[in-house]
């Protein structure tokens, strides 16, 4: 079981360099998953640390200890996965707000020139 951690982990990591190369993923998002691969390695080569981690916290049961991490690190990518919509989806509405102006524009300057 360790071992497939462990290759999990370079498996996750190496894919997520492919997407990055490819420019099939951002490096920003890029950054979150490859800490994600590592951390799948470290933990399928290194376990004594999580049982480790688990006595210093007083919990009882270890891998539960690894289970609340990812659970913790997914809540946080995904927090900011929707700032970075809302962030979008803002910039989008000014960008729409901006081109019927601009539309506008152009019909008042048309129908100037269609006076003359």
């Amino acid at each position: 079981m360790i071992w497939f951690t462990a290759m999990t982990g370079i498996v996750a990591g190496s894919a997520i360099l492919y997407l990055i190369r490819r420019d099939h993923l951002a490096v920003h998002h890029g950054a979150w998953w490859i800490t994600a691969g590592f951390s799948m390695l470290g933990l399928g080569l290194f376990p004594p640390l999580v049982n480790g981690f688990a006595k210093l916290i007083g919990v009882t049961y270890a891998p539960i200890v690894a289970v609340l991490i990812a659970f913790v690190a997914l809540l946080i990518k995904t927090l900011l996965s929707d700032i970075d919509a809302s962030k979008g989806e803002v910039e989008r509405h000014r960008l729409v707000q901006r081109i019927a102006l601009l539309e506008a524009r152009i019909q008042d300057l048309e129908s100037q020139q269609t006076e003359r």
